[in-house]
Parts: structure tokens; C-alpha cells; sequence
């Protein structure tokens, strides 16, 4: 990191401010909410690295070419990594084992199950998701086989994901009745997905302001948390629209509080639950 001294040179002008915002809001849909000082001093940290002597040279190097591609990946790694945890949001989570276990007694949810962890980052959301199904699937007594595909816009963070492995400290968010069956350690303070869930998942990078081009089936359920109050309000009535697009007939669509406000279909129905915001698709139940 640099020292405070040099960071006075890593100053935005109002109109550079509003250049990279702009860019930025283009290329990604992403709003960014990040303090101006705290931007500043992201950039003024990736300037230094590069051996760049100013902010605007830093800009400069953005230009729309094959060469700045990877920067700019670089810079949304930089900005978009969001703080994720395993069981973030227990009602959530709660309500997809609900689901499970009810569509396996009643026989249907057919011989494939599939989940879409939307925003996954660096992982935990999805094998959080993994282990829910993987349990309630096992304890329903039910053989169907289920896959789980987490998206996110950071390279970084799927990297990360696609690894499977966390400190101890991350590992001491999941219920034990997960914990004891999903979860080994392979050496001191790392633990690993164990393989039942691990291999059933699978990670690729998506820009989710084109999630209408991204090559996915539908899914019995969408789990997009936490990830559209980044983006302006009619990119995010579209991605909500899209996503119900790839959610299967009878599945569901679950969002983060808040973030489906504005958004009207008469294609699903609301569920009706304390600190969850879930849409079931109409259509009964399609299997597949």
C-alpha cells in the first residue's frame, strides 16, 4: 500500500469522477457506491503498481482497446468483490430446504434438480446451496441427482470459488449439521468442500447486464442475493425479468429484500414469508 504522502497526488477531478463511473456503469451496469475517498485510494494503489504517476494516466490507460481489457477486469475485481459469507441469510436458505423437502415428498421434482447461485463470488453462497439440497435431498430419501452453476462478474472471485477451500473462520458460519458432513480439513486452518458437493458445482464468469446471452437452462431455483441494488433501476427490473425468464415452470426466484421493488409479472406469484423476498413461476411444476 502507499503511503498517505503520495496518496495526495491520486486526486478525481469531478469530471474524471464522472468518466470512469460512466464507463464503468456502461461496460457492467454496476451503480458504484464506494466512497470518493476510498476510489481514490483504490486507484491510487493500482496507479502505484502499475508505476503510473497520476490518476489520469491511470484513465488514459482505459482507452477502449485489446490492451485495456485486462485492466478493466483488473478494476472490477477491484471495486465489485463484495463482502459473502456461508448462510448469509438463514430465512433464505431455510426456505430453500422447505422447498426441497416438500417437492421430494410430493414426487415432484423429478430426476434432476439444478440451482443458480446469481452474484455467487468467491463461493460460499453456492456450496451453502449445495449443502441445503444435497442434505434435503438425502434425508427426503429422494435419488434425484441435482448440479448447482454460480455466475459472478469477477474473474478474481470465481477463481477463488472454483478452488473450494476457506480459513476456519469462514467455516464457523455454517449450522454443524452441515458442518460434520460437507466440510474437511485438510491441514491447519483450511477446510474443504468435500467432494459430494464439490464436484455437483461448477463456476464461470457473467456479466450479468447481459444475463439474456448467458448459455444456462432454466433452473428449479434462482438465488440472486444482495447483488441488484448495485445496478440502476431499469437494468435491474431487466435482469429480474431475465432471471425469471430462466427459472423453471413451478420453481423459484429468490431475491434480496428490497430489491424487486417496481418489478410486476403475472407469471409468478409472490411467497408469502418473513425476511425472504420469493417468487414461485406459474405454470405447474416442470420437471427435467
Amino acid at each position: 500500500m502507499i503511503q498517505r504522502s503520495a496518496q495526495a497526488m491520486f486526486k478525481l477531478s469531478d469530471e474524471q469522477l464522472q468518466q470512469l463511473l460512466h464507463e464503468l456503469q456502461q461496460r457492467t451496469g454496476i451503480t458504484v457506491e464506494t466512497p470518493r475517498w476510498l476510489l481514490e485510494e483504490y486507484l491510487g494503489e493500482r496507479s502505484a503498481e502499475l508505476g503510473m504517476s497520476s490518476v489520469q494516466g491511470y484513465l488514459d490507460s482505459l482507452k477502449d482497446d485489446l490492451g485495456s481489457r485486462a485492466e478493466w477486469l483488473a478494476l472490477v475485481d477491484l471495486l465489485t468483490v463484495k463482502e459473502t459469507r456461508f448462510f448469509r441469510q438463514p430465512a433464505a436458505f431455510q426456505q430453500v430446504r422447505q422447498e426441497v423437502c416438500t417437492r421430494a415428498q410430493a414426487d415432484t421434482i423429478g430426476p434432476e434438480f439444478s440451482v443458480w447461485s446469481v452474484g455467487c463470488s468467491t463461493g460460499e453462497e453456492l456450496y451453502s446451496l449445495g449443502m441445503v439440497v444435497e442434505h434435503a435431498l438425502r434425508d427426503s430419501g429422494c435419488a434425484t441427482n441435482w448440479h448447482g452453476i454460480g455466475t459472478d462478474v469477477s474473474f478474481g472471485a470465481v477463481a477463488r470459488a472454483k478452488i473450494g477451500r476457506y480459513p476456519e473462520r469462514s467455516i464457523n458460519d455454517i449450522p454443524l449439521a452441515y458442518r460434520s458432513r460437507y466440510i474437511r480439513c485438510e491441514d491447519k486452518d483450511q477446510y474443504w468442500v468435500c467432494d459430494r458437493i464439490f464436484n455437483r458445482i461448477s463456476f464461470f464468469h457473467s456479466n450479468l447486464m447481459h444475463v439474456e446471452n448467458a448459455p444456462f437452462a432454466k433452473f428449479d431455483i434462482v438465488f440472486c442475493q444482495n447483488v441488484l441494488i448495485y445496478f440502476d433501476r431499469i437494468t435491474r427490473l431487466h435482469v429480474i425479468d431475465q432471471l425469471l425468464t430462466r427459472t423453471r415452470a413451478g420453481g423459484l426466484l429468490v431475491l434480496g429484500a428490497g430489491e424487486d421493488i417496481g418489478w410486476h409479472t403475472d407469471q409468478a406469484e409472490r411467497i408469502s414469508q418473513d425476511g425472504v423476498t420469493t417468487y414461485r413461476k406459474l405454470g405447474g411444476f416442470e420437471n427435467g
